[in-house]
């Protein structure tokens, strides 16, 4: 007897029903092969199953015990075929899982899988060494190439002074030579910043946004990653209820599961950061549930469990900005307000806290100059200051000043930079060249701009542009720098990702007759250095 009659005669002595066939055969995407994460593909397979039976498509990225996710939830098993639009994973071992079901989705014993593909949604890494010279009329760009195998080209943004980058031309690896780009079309007397984005040879670039998979994860989440998944811990939804979940995004899969773990309550704006080092864990501070919370829970990402510490902040607080200064191995946690819900009656609070992860300390170092809450805050490794971006300082009143404050002596300076207009809820993060700012609420209206913070000229310029305006969190990414947006409100969760190039290489043009000018730019705090001797390098 043959393998199929065998299984079809076993079936139907466990009283398989009519039209439920006897086996299943995913043909596509074929084995070996490698996809571009966001491009669209078909599933094909073959079965004997006919109608009112329907097939079940998922996908896994990974092993055995990796997490399966939804391609299709049912299909018709005959022509065989369903579009899918490939998620941004990254994982060398991917299937396609196909499962025959009842036409209500009751599993069925038939199922097959692919062989093994590849999904590639990571860019090459950034160009090195950026730099540019100017003569009137024309800057000449050079860097160093990546070394990773499948990188294809770069692709040259220029922008102006107040101005998005904008895609100015490109250089191919097989170009010669393949690390410099003449802009010609430079004006003389005018000041740009370039970007050099890295793309691969399946179009994978720099220098894009990128909307990923929904998530259940809701408004005013905690957020931290761990460098290898994203982490949100609570938030709120329609019901302003609170949540006790945490879930954790997997760039693997470019997919969020609910972990076992629990927060305990329903908790939303709490204040989650990594601290790295013996004590490696997210810490989440105070936050929303039923009324202002002053306590501080431990996530394990190792083990994935949630512990309430002995030590909590010295007064119940919400909404206010945390961020863990390695120099000093302490967290510090900025303002705050006593309600969640914002109105007359809050109480917007101005002390500085510090947090010693290794004792559990507490102590106020400072104030703000005013009240202040829903706002975040970035350490900048450069200079070991921390940034303070916007916030609201009374009800539906936001504003637009930009602090920095040293973690070593607890001194708070105001900066010269102005967000582009007052805001709140600004979602702030460092790229490890500029830090991002992304989105926020202004006049009672949310925004999809996107924007960059250079610590080292004190000035802030437009980078990017969201695919939907919103009250954005941020953190680094977990895959090569990306910085990762999540929870847009009113609870439309699609986490969003900006890829950055290299840069800026800021350049100004000189006159004719005054000489030529360079700039240099790149990794470590978006430098610059000037040139030439004509004044022209800044």
């Amino acid at each position: 007897m043959g393998k199929r009659a065998l299984l079809a005669s076993l079936l139907l002595g466990f009283g398989a029903q009519a039209g439920q066939g006897t086996f299943i055969t995913v043909t596509g995407p074929a084995a070996g092969t490698t996809l571009g994460g966001g491009t669209s593909t078909s599933v094909t397979w073959s079965t004997d199953a006919t109608s009112p039976h329907e097939v079940k498509l998922d996908f896994r990225c990974g092993g055995a015990t990796a997490g399966t996710f939804t391609v299709a939830a049912q299909r018709q098993p005959t022509p065989g075929s369903a579009p899918w639009v490939v998620p941004f994973a990254n994982s060398s071992a991917c299937r396609v899982l196909a499962s025959v079901v009842t036409n209500a989705g009751a599993a069925t014993p038939v199922s097959g899988q692919s062989g093994v593909f590849a999904i590639d949604s990571q860019p090459p890494a950034l160009v090195t060494a950026p730099s540019a010279a100017a003569t009137p009329g024309q800057v000449t760009l050079s860097w160093t190439n990546p070394a990773d195998p499948d990188f294809a080209q770069v692709r040259v943004y220029r922008a102006l002074p107040g101005a998005l980058p904008q895609l100015l031309g490109s250089r191919l690896k097989t170009d010669v030579p393949p690390n410099r780009y003449v802009d010609s079309t430079a004006v003389a007397g005018q000041r740009y910043r370039y970007y050099l984005a890295s793309v691969d040879a399946l179009g994978n670039a720099q220098e894009s946004v990128r909307a990923d998979a929904p998530s259940p994860n809701a408004y005013g989440a905690g957020v931290a990653t761990d460098g290898v998944r994203l982490f949100s811990f609570g938030g709120d939804d329609a019901s302003s209820s609170g949540s006790p979940d945490v879930w954790a995004f997997d760039p693997a899969s470019d997919r969020s599961t609910k972990l076992d773990a629990g927060l305990g309550l329903n908790l939303f704006h709490p204040r989650a950061v990594w601290v790295g080092g013996a004590t490696a864990r997210v810490l989440l501070f105070g936050g929303w549930s039923t009324t202002a919370r002053s306590d501080i829970r431990a996530f394990n990402p190792a083990n994935e469990t949630v512990t309430l510490l002995a030590s909590g902040l010295p007064a119940p607080r919400t909404w206010g900005a945390a961020v863990y200064a390695p120099s000093v191995g302490r967290v510090f946690y900025f303002g705050g307000n006593d309600n969640s819900f914002v109105d007359s009656t809050t109480v917007f609070y101005r002390e500085i806290t510090s947090y010693d992860p290794a004792t559990g300390a507490t102590a106020t170092v400072g104030q703000l100059p005013a009240g202040r809450s829903r706002f975040f805050a970035v350490y900048w490794p450069a200079d070991q200051h921390i940034y303070l971006f916007g916030g609201a300082i009374g009800l539906d009143v936001a504003d637009d000043q930009v602090f920095s404050f040293d973690p070593a002596d607890g001194g708070l300076s105001l900066k010269g930079a102005k967000l582009p207009r007052p805001l709140s809820e600004l979602a702030a993060v460092s790229s490890g060249q500029e830090i991002i700012l992304a989105g926020g609420l202004s006049n009672l209206a949310y925004r999809a701009e996107g924007y960059a913070y250079d610590p080292s000229r004190d000035a802030i310029e437009p980078r990017f542009t969201l695919p939907a305006a919103g009250a954005y969190q941020a953190a680094d990414g977990p895959t090569g720098g990306i910085a990762v947006f999540s929870n847009p409100f009113p609870f439309a969760n699609a986490p969003v990702r900006f890829l950055p190039g290299a840069g800026p290489v800021w350049v100004s043009v000189p006159d004719a007759g005054t000489g030529g000018g360079g700039g240099a730019g790149g990794g470590g705090g978006s430098g610059s250095a000037g040139g030439g001797s004509g004044g022209g390098g800044v």
